[in-house]
């Protein structure tokens, strides 16, 4: 069941986000992020757990939330790097967004597990 929520946010979240694209300023599609600052994929990526085995709400809960602190941590990171206050600006805001994200799938599993 908590999966089955989760997957259904997730697509209607990516439906919402391909809804931005269509709307988005041509030139915006155009910008690239062309730094040559390179991360270190594996290390970050490696903090979230396959949850493979994940037999209970508590397991998959604490996946979803490892994976959104992951993104909130890259975000920040950007944000630091950034070259020009806009740029800072944009990931800070990605940095927020996902952080009310992780709150409300976090209060949203909360009540599944009451069911």
């Amino acid at each position: 069941m908590t999966l089955t929520f989760l997957a259904d946010r997730e697509a209607r979240m990516s439906r919402s986000m391909a809804s931005y694209i269509e709307d988005a300023e041509p030139n915006l599609l155009k910008t690239w992020l062309t730094d040559s600052q390179e991360f270190n994929h594996p290390g970050a990526l490696a903090r979230i757990p396959e949850c493979l085995g994940c037999t209970n709400v508590q397991d998959i809960h604490t996946n979803v939330l490892t994976a959104h602190q992951t993104l909130i941590d890259m975000y920040r990171l950007r944000a630091e790097l950034a070259a020009i206050p806009e740029e800072s600006a944009l990931f800070e805001r990605l940095a927020q967004n996902q952080e009310t994200e992780a709150k409300l799938q976090s209060r949203d599993i909360a009540r599944l597990e009451i069911y």
